[in-house]
Formats: C-alpha cells, sequence, structure tokens
C-alpha cells in the first residue's frame, strides 16, 4: 500500500512540475533568469515537502520563518524578485517562499483528501469553505487588480493553517517545543540587532528599503528613531515581537528565563517606538494561564515576578536612550493617527453605500477622495476589509473568533489581534496574517495535546488536575 502511494505522489510531483513549466512557457515574454527564479522558489516547496515526510511534518513549521522576518520590501535585493513586480521578476507579487508554501499547501491537501478519516474535519472544511468564499467575492466584484493581495494575505495564510492544522497529530509536543525555541532564537537575535540599530542609527538594508518606494520610510522616524530591522515597518517589528513574547508563555516554563525573555522583548518594542504595542505588551507580561482562582505560592511568585519585570522596564524606559522615540509619541498626535480617524468617519458615512460583492481586494489600487483636498489612507484593516468584501467580511471575522476560541492561550491570541487591528497589518500586502495563522495553529496544537492529555488521563482513572496538564504540555 505505502508502495502505492509512493508512487502515487512521484506521479503527482511530476506532473505539478510538468504543469508549473507549461505555465511558465506559455508565457512568452518571461526572461531566462525569471524562469529560474521561480524554479528555485518551486523546487524549494518540493523538497520541504519530501524532507518533512521523511524527517517529520514539524519541518514544515518552519517554513513560515522566511515570509515572517524578511520584510516584503526587502524580495528584490535578498531574492531578486520585486514583491511590486517592477522588476519582471515576481509574477504573481508575492513573497518568493509563499511561492514555495503554494507547492506545500498543494501537496498536503491532495495527501489529506487521499488519507481523510470522517472525524475530526470541521475546521479543515470550514478553512477551506473560507478560501473558496474570499476568491468568489474577489471575482465577483470583477476587481482582477486585487489577486495578489488576495492571493498573499488571506489564501495563503488560510492555507499555511489547514496544512498546520492537518498534521498537528502527526507531530510530539517535544518536536513543537524545539520550534517554538527557534523562533524565540530567532527574534532575540532580531533584539540585539534592533539596539545595535537604534544606537548608530543605521540599518543594514536602509538602501533597499529606500530603493523600494515605501511611503512609510521617510515618516516613520519624525519623533525620533524607530528601527525596521530585516522585518520592514516598526509596527510589523512590534508584532513579530508581541507574537514572541505569547510564544514564550506558550514554551517556557522557569519563570526566570521566561520574564528575562518578556524583558527583551519589551525593549525591542519600546525601540519601535509604537504605543499601541506598548499596552499590548504590558497585558501580555502580566498574563497567567492559571485558571485556578484559588491564590496560591506559585501564583503569586509568578505575578511578582512579572511586576518586577515590568518595573525594571520602565527604568529602561524613562532612564535609557532606548526609550526616547516611544515617549516622545505618547501623547502626540501625528498623522497617521489623524489619517485614522478621517478613515472612521468616512466609513461611517458611507457606511450603507458599499456593493454587495465589495471592491475584490482591489483597494490596494485604488484611491478614495475624502472630500476635493483630501484623499483617504488606509489605516484600518478591518475597514479596508469591508470594502473589500463588504458585508462577508463578518464571515471572515466569525471563522476567526472560532478558530481562537478553539484555540489554547485565547487570551493572548485576542491581544494579538487587537494589536493587528490597530494599524494597517493585513489591511495591504503585508506579511502579518502569516503570523497570525501560524500563532493560530500553535495554539490549537496545545488545545488539542492537552484534550488528548486529559482524556487519556480520565480513561486510565489518574488524576486530571490542572498541575499534571503543565507537566505533560511544557
Amino acid at each position: 500500500m505505502n508502495g502505492n502511494l509512493n508512487k502515487l505522489y512521484s506521479w503527482i510531483i511530476i506532473i505539478l512540475i510538468s504543469f508549473f513549466q507549461i505555465i511558465v512557457a506559455i508565457r512568452g515574454t518571461v526572461l531566462i533568469d525569471q524562469i529560474l527564479l521561480l524554479n528555485v522558489f518551486f523546487f524549494i516547496g518540493i523538497v520541504l515537502f519530501l524532507v518533512s515526510e521523511i524527517r517529520g511534518k514539524h519541518i514544515l513549521y518552519l517554513s513560515v520563518i522566511p515570509i515572517m522576518y524578511i520584510s516584503l520590501l526587502l524580495t528584490d535585493d535578498l531574492y531578486l524578485m520585486d514583491f511590486y513586480g517592477e522588476n519582471t521578476q515576481n509574477i504573481l507579487g508575492i513573497h518568493p517562499f509563499a511561492i514555495s508554501l503554494i507547492v506545500i499547501i498543494f501537496l498536503e491537501t491532495l495527501k489529506w483528501l487521499l488519507h481523510t478519516k470522517k472525524r475530526n474535519i470541521l475546521i479543515p472544511l470550514l478553512t477551506i469553505s473560507m478560501v473558496f468564499i474570499v476568491i468568489i467575492l474577489s471575482l465577483l466584484s470583477g476587481n482582477g487588480g486585487g489577486f495578489s493581495l488576495l492571493l498573499h494575505n488571506y489564501v495563503l495564510p488560510f492555507g499555511t493553517f489547514f496544512v498546520l492544522f492537518v498534521i498537528k497529530d502527526q507531530i510530539e509536543v517535544t518536536k513543537i517545543k524545539s520550534i517554538l525555541n527557534i523562533y524565540i532564537i530567532i527574534s532575540v537575535l532580531i533584539v540585539v540587532y534592533a539596539i545595535c540599530e537604534y544606537l548608530f542609527k543605521s540599518n543594514v538594508f536602509e538602501v533597499g528599503f529606500k530603493n523600494s518606494g515605501a511611503l512609510w520610510f521617510d515618516s516613520v522616524s519624525r519623533e525620533g528613531y524607530r528601527v525596521k530591522t530585516i522585518i520592514g515597518h516598526p509596527l510589523d517589528n512590534a508584532a513579530v515581537f508581541i507574537f514572541t513574547m505569547i510564544v514564550i508563555h506558550m514554551n517556557i516554563r522557569k519563570e526566570t528565563y521566561k520574564y528575562i525573555l518578556l524583558l527583551i522583548m519589551l525593549i525591542g518594542i519600546f525601540l519601535t517606538g509604537s504605543r499601541a504595542a506598548l499596552l499590548i505588551a504590558i497585558l501580555v507580561m502580566i498574563y497567567n494561564e492559571k485558571s485556578s482562582n484559588i491564590i496560591d505560592v506559585k501564583k503569586i511568585k509568578s505575578l511578582g515576578v512579572s511586576f518586577f519585570s515590568l518595573m525594571i522596564a520602565t527604568v529602561v524606559l524613562f532612564t535609557t536612550s532606548f526609550g526616547n522615540t516611544l515617549l516622545n509619541r505618547i501623547g502626540f498626535e501625528d498623522n497617521s493617527s489623524q489619517a485614522r480617524l478621517i478613515l472612521v468617519d468616512y466609513f461611517f458615512k458611507n457606511l450603507g453605500h458599499v456593493s454587495l460583492n465589495g471592491l475584490g481586494y482591489a483597494t490596494e489600487n485604488i484611491k478614495i477622495k475624502y472630500d476635493a483636498y483630501n484623499t483617504i489612507i488606509l489605516e484600518n484593516p478591518w475597514i479596508i476589509l469591508y470594502f473589500d468584501l463588504s458585508y462577508f467580511m463578518f464571515i471572515y471575522l466569525i471563522f476567526l473568533l472560532y478558530l481562537i476560541y478553539k484555540s489554547r492561550y485565547s487570551f493572548l491570541l485576542i491581544l494579538f489581534v487587537i494589536y493587528l487591528s490597530s494599524y494597517n497589518s493585513f489591511g495591504v500586502k503585508n506579511n502579518m496574517n502569516f503570523v497570525l495563522y501560524l500563532l493560530l495553529a500553535f495554539g490549537y496544537f496545545f488545545n488539542y495535546q492537552q484534550n488528548i492529555f486529559v482524556t487519556n488521563t480520565l480513561e486510565s482513572g489518574d488524576d486530571c488536575n490542572e498541575r499534571n496538564i503543565e507537566k505533560n504540555l511544557l
């Protein structure tokens, strides 16, 4: 049976490669170097899938790292594939490693369809349904110009979550813990680089950001220098640091190590100058997962360590240069704040005038006039999504809330969504939806493992208490 399946996979891969080559060949204007570049990332996807078949499915959790940590604006310099499509090297206009994800998602979905059992298929079916809904609405709108945004910000993050969901029972907790440690280490290294960048007021990738034509580049440091690292926009850096703080809560058990790492991430958020991120980070910092209302010594110790860490952070904020930019921005109403107010005003005035089909992700390519003198700057992802999907946006919201409800660490996931809602995160082409759905996949994995442990413990007649659950998962 396994031999037949291996033959089937081999034929599928051969057909997939052939189909890809035919598509590329049909485009007569495609240059040789573009064909080579597309093939590189196409074959990376195949290699990752095959390696995951041999070494374990936890490998696929690493496939999102290049998308998460490397700015879209640097894809031209680092991968020779400009995501704006100005150098003709990127037909789809998405992150190059997203091309690899397309292959992985296709092969894993095909494998799931061949092996699926008639149980626990609600979330996979909901995810697949969401993919079809967002695609159909985009087609009905008649605005094909938003295809790249649709693919990069919604279809591929949905597909990534789908893959990580269906492989959850093929992965051991220890493997996921190792993967989470890799994410933590990378983020810590980026914060160290951010500190150096802030001290020298210079970024190694400065030229790449400037050449990308990013509209935000010249405006983000008016109240003081804000780090960009390799991630890009300071607010995206803050999102990744908050993501890492949540991952630290998921993965680190020892209080001392946990709060040292949380403090490092908090310093990184200082350097981004994000006021909203600071508020969310403080809430994440003092979070305690214990559901019990009993005040015991361990809980008091945990709260004490968290508040002591916040005291250290406060000292760093007010007595070192690391907090200068953030303090300068607190109480200062900048242009982005005014733009958000104008957008909210426009939204409520035109709430009932949006086409039922929406704009189909065309908001990336159009300008909206507020009046004769002002153009609307789209600064809220949910309002943008409403313009793109109209009332069907609420289907997306319900889907997201359902996934959060079914995950462990729901409160932290809600905090992350609130932060993403504070700026234009996934409203324009951005990597943050990948980060969100990766975090949802981690949250669901730990909830799944917790449910398995509880079920097995109850069946065996052993004591199923909070401490035993924690020991099993951490």
